[in-house]
Order: C-alpha cells, then sequence, then structure tokens
C-alpha cells in the first residue's frame, strides 16, 4: 500500500460511525505505539486514538475526515492537510 492510500484509509477510519468498523480500519493502517498529535489531544496507539476518535465524533455526529491536500511523506513522518465535513 502506497502512504497516499494508507493515509486516505486512516481517514476513512476517522469518518466510520460503527466503532467495531473503525477498529478494523485503523489497526489495519496504524502501527504498534504509533502516535497522534493535535491542538486537542496527544495519544500512543491505537486504543488511545479510538478513544479520541470516538469523542471527536460524539461532538459531531455524522462528520467525516476528508484529505484535502497531497501526501507530503519522508523520513518516516506524512503530513497532509484535511477537513472536517
Amino acid at each position: 500500500m502506497n502512504v497516499q492510500d494508507l493515509i486516505d484509509r486512516y481517514c476513512e477510519a476517522w469518518s466510520l460511525p460503527d466503532a467495531v468498523a473503525r477498529a478494523a480500519a485503523l489497526r489495519a493502517v496504524w502501527a504498534d505505539g504509533a502516535t497522534y498529535t493535535d491542538p486537542t489531544a496527544q495519544t500512543t496507539g491505537a486504543e488511545a486514538l479510538l478513544a479520541h476518535i470516538a469523542q471527536v465524533q460524539a461532538a459531531y455526529p455524522g462528520a467525516r475526515i476528508e484529505r484535502t491536500s497531497a501526501v507530503d511523506a519522508h523520513h518516516g513522518m506524512a503530513r497532509f492537510a484535511w477537513q472536517l465535513a
């Protein structure tokens, strides 16, 4: 899987309303010990990120995450623009 496809599947995981499907989708692309950081959260591991995603979904029912830029990846890091729709 190339990095763009990986990021798109990651965004899809954020958008799935079903917790079981969301967990399966995230675990398919999230490495053990991977970290997530934004201005409101810093998590390590899939379980912590899944808890954060559940909080976001509770605050914004029906919302989805969409990638809005190309993926810039190098040195084991990737960044991209996204929006909550």
